[in-house]
């Protein structure tokens, strides 16, 4: 998925057929290298997880599924977590 960061507060997402979707970013993890984003679809109150994929030269170049279960469900518990945090 491509990435349009042009308003601050919103990330539009185009897919493989073309269709742009607005997306608020919620939170941002980092692991051994990778980088995640939690990020809220417009009109819903469920978030999705997404992957960075890098350029050649380090840059977010696109945001990814997570193809692995295992990675999606901790990644995903993590998220969790860190915004339950936010409100105790």
């Amino acid at each position: 998925m491509g990435i349009d960061t042009s308003d601050t507060n919103l990330i539009s997402l185009t897919d493989e057929e073309g269709k742009a979707q607005n997306f608020e970013p919620i939170d941002v993890y980092e692991e051994n290298g990778e980088k995640y984003y939690a990020l809220l679809p417009e009109g819903s109150d469920e978030f999705v997880v997404l992957k960075v994929e890098f350029d050649e030269n380090g840059e977010e170049d696109s945001l990814c599924t997570i193809e692995s279960d295992e990675e999606y469900e901790r990644i995903g518990k993590i998220f969790i977590e860190r915004y339950d945090s936010m409100f105790e």
